[in-house]
């Protein structure tokens, strides 16, 4: 019996290395200008903080980032995955590069590991929300592309569509897919944002890092270009899960327990349910001008009105004849986009109004940039985020499920109560009501989580009437 001893050692120690998986570290920054004591307070906020993340990235659609301590030793975080890979690939990534942090940066308060599948990084300031679109790192395939000309052309298109999905049409801001460069050829491409941007200000990183592609990989059959907040990827052979990237840029809400019934894919199957790609096609026909009201704005797209020039074609400054100032882009006839294309822009333009940005930031669990100007204690924090919670809870669509005011009162005074998810404001325009099926578990730093609401023509509050009493 004793033999046998040495022998499972040997195999459970080895099972135990099948399971330990390597992952590709593709870029390590490491600010050695800002070293922590070893022991000191921030320190312990720190490793806290790591500890924490993994699980709560891959507990929330592989996104998270949070905050720990209190000034001048808070600990501030963020932990990401690429959006096509699953929640254990995720966890597992993010565990490794917790563990590994600490002996890839020694004692440094600001760091970052980005790996194949996925990105940490802290730092001793807040970052969170702030966009950095410097470029950081380059690599390409060494192999050059066939057809050089149609390859860029293809591979121009591609990344342009797919910037403008991950950032204004993708609840995880990331997007892949392919072009045809021939008919036996296909280049492939991903766009990724870390999801604690605003929709613009990802749309501006992603444009700066395709625009890098010439300078780092004109020609080659494969290329990725990573900023701190952004990075891109294209290869002439699919190197992600196509299953997982659908899923990504899915629009679907995250299932609630104990909500409606969905179906196998997690959509919700209630009858008020609404396509929103079809709602925004639909409504996409209202925002669009002929052609006769744009040339008088523009004066015939004159060269006084040019703003500039993209990869899709100019950019002209017009103004209507109601003395409103648009913008407005002619598409170049090599610029391969269609009307769906330029109708789905259209619509993504159109949302960035911003006419709702405290219903958009908590429908998406993006709350970091409502507490700019708050004071750093976390107890602050969490009771600005209550009294926002009982805001949108008083202005949601339906007069019947707003709280009454002595409701209200109680809410404000006891945080022992559990307010329910509000559903969306009376005046979450372009958008609709949504279901409580469709209302995502609202956390605090999870990052793009919610549904997109789906655009349509504003309905007239004729229900709600502002009482001087308690209802």
């Amino acid at each position: 019996m004793w033999s046998l001893l040495p022998l499972l050692l040997f195999l459970s120690s080895s099972l135990l290395a099948a399971t330990t998986i390597a992952y590709d570290l593709w870029y390590t920054e490491c600010a050695s200008n800002t070293n922590y004591t070893r022991g000191g307070a921030f320190q312990a906020n720190l490793d806290a903080l790591l500890s924490s993340l993994p699980a709560a990235a891959a507990a929330s659609y592989g996104f998270a980032d949070n905050f720990t301590g209190a000034a001048p030793d808070q600990a501030y975080g963020l932990a990401q995955c690429r959006g096509d890979v699953n929640a254990s690939t995720c966890l597992a990534c993010l565990d490794g590069a917790a563990r590994h942090m600490a002996a890839t940066c020694p004692g440094q308060k600001d760091a970052m590991l980005i790996y194949d599948e996925c990105l940490l990084r802290h730092s001793n300031a807040s970052f969170l929300g702030a966009a950095d679109a410097s470029v950081r790192f380059c690599a390409w395939n060494p192999q050059n592309a066939t057809q050089p000309e149609e390859f860029r052309t293809r591979l121009g298109a591609l990344m342009g569509n797919l910037t403008a999905r991950a950032a204004f049409a993708s609840p995880r801001m990331f997007a892949a897919g392919k072009a045809a460069v021939s008919p036996f050829a296909n280049v492939y491409g991903m766009a990724q944002c870390t999801r604690d941007l605003a929709d613009d200000d990802c749309n501006r990183c992603l444009d700066g890092v395709v625009a890098f592609i010439p300078n780092c990989c004109d020609g080659k059959q494969g290329g990725r270009v990573i900023a701190r907040s952004c990075s891109i990827r294209f290869e002439v052979y699919s190197f992600y899960d196509a299953l997982g990237a659908q899923e990504a840029m899915s629009p679907a809400a995250a299932p609630v327990p104990g909500g409606g019934p969905t179906n196998g894919s997690g959509h919700s199957v209630d009858g008020n349910t609404v396509h929103e790609d079809e709602e925004d096609m639909r409504s996409s026909e209202s925002l669009l001008y002929d052609l006769s009201t744009l040339r008088a704005a523009t004066d015939n797209f004159s060269e006084e009105n040019k703003l500039g020039e993209g990869g899709f074609g100019p950019v002209y400054k017009g103004t209507l004849q109601d003395g409103q100032d648009i913008a407005v882009k002619r598409l170049s006839a090599t610029s391969q986009q269609g009307q769906v294309e330029m109708k789905n822009e259209v619509v993504l333009l159109a949302k960035l109004q911003h006419r709702n940005l405290v219903w958009t930031h908590w429908s998406r669990g993006s709350v970091q940039p409502l507490l700019e100007g708050c004071p750093d204690e976390g107890l602050r924090a969490q009771e600005v985020l209550r009294c926002i919670h009982v805001a949108l809870l008083c202005v949601q669509e339906d007069p019947h499920d707003r709280p009454s005011m002595a409701s209200v009162v109680v809410m404000l005074n006891s945080r022992s109560i559990t307010l329910p998810a509000p559903a969306a404001p009376a005046y979450a325009v372009p958008g609709r009501a949504v279901t409580a099926s469709e209302n995502p578990p609202r956390r605090m730093s999870l990052g793009r989580q919610g549904p997109m609401a789906a655009a349509r023509e504003p309905s007239i509050n004729e229900a709600s009437v502002s009482e001087l009493h308690p209802r």
